[in-house]
């Protein structure tokens, strides 16, 4: 068994002791479109700094040819990236954050202590989670109101995948927080990322925004993405995850999404 496909099993063991993730469907109805737009911006994430600055990001470029004003964020160790930037066809923000590429991130993964989350009482979240966004942060925030300020009609999306949702959910919590403006927030493969205080907190705020978890089999959509099931938020729904034994678990059913793989996109635009 592949050392990353292992730590992936831990993680499944480990992080029950964390709430189920949301997926609150407000006013706006899940768009299988939408998803599939998004996970091209987040696939874009896994691509080397200098290729995302210059948009030289393989397909995603076809699909989505007038991405401008990019910024990409690395932490102080360059384990962990994001990057946000405008897209003029689409009048969009995008935020989107790259989820575990190496083993310093996996390490982040395994670092599953509780600590203290002070925007709500009693909320604990991912210890190592919540470091590699306290790491990115000051860079992350500044970039995005400038990009608001600019072009303050855009819709903005946060998206994240694997550690890179929960990363995005913390970004996400503190944007609402500071601008209430974002309107779209797409996860995939989001590991749990605080207790049920904090679970609770996402669920009863934030109303006004669109907020999804999407995991490709197992969960929301089936192996080849051709349906997809929506599940009861803040609970482990039986027709979802819950239905299956970890020991079924491929790591290709965490890393590829819509019929898209990440790996086919990011290994031309490194």
């Amino acid at each position: 068994m592949e050392f990353k496909t292992y730590v992936f099993l831990i993680l499944s063991i480990i992080l029950p002791s964390y709430a189920i993730e949301f997926l609150s469907l407000g006013q706006t109805p899940f768009g299988p479109d939408k998803a599939k737009d998004f996970w091209y911006y987040e696939v874009a994430s896994y691509c080397s700094p200098s290729n995302i600055q210059i948009w030289n990001v393989s397909t995603v470029a076809q699909v989505f040819p007038n991405v401008q004003e990019i910024s990409v964020f690395t932490n102080s160790t360059g384990e962990n990236q994001a990057y946000a930037a405008y897209d003029s066809d689409n009048d969009l923000i995008v935020f989107a954050v790259r989820g575990s590429e190496n083993l310093e991130n996996w390490f982040e993964n395994l670092d599953v202590f509780k600590t203290t989350y002070d925007k709500c009482d009693g909320c604990e979240v991912h210890h190592g989670f919540y470091n590699a966004y306290l790491d990115l942060k000051d860079q992350i925030l500044p970039s995005i109101l400038n990009l608001h300020s600019k072009h303050s009609t855009a819709k903005i999306a946060v998206i994240g995948h694997s550690l890179g949702a929960a990363i995005a959910t913390f970004a996400f919590v503190d944007l609402q927080q500071q601008i209430n403006k974002v309107d779209y927030f797409y996860t995939y493969g989001s590991p749990r990322v605080g207790n049920l205080y904090f679970t609770n907190f996402m669920n009863s705020n934030f109303g006004n925004v669109f907020k999804a978890r999407l995991t490709h089999y197992k969960v929301y959509y089936i192996e080849d993405s051709s349906t997809f099931t929506l599940c009861t938020a803040g609970e482990e729904d039986p027709n979802c995850a819950n239905q299956f034994n970890i020991i079924d678990l491929k790591l290709s059913d965490h890393k590829n999404y819509m019929g898209l793989s990440e790996h086919d996109y990011k290994v031309k635009c490194q």
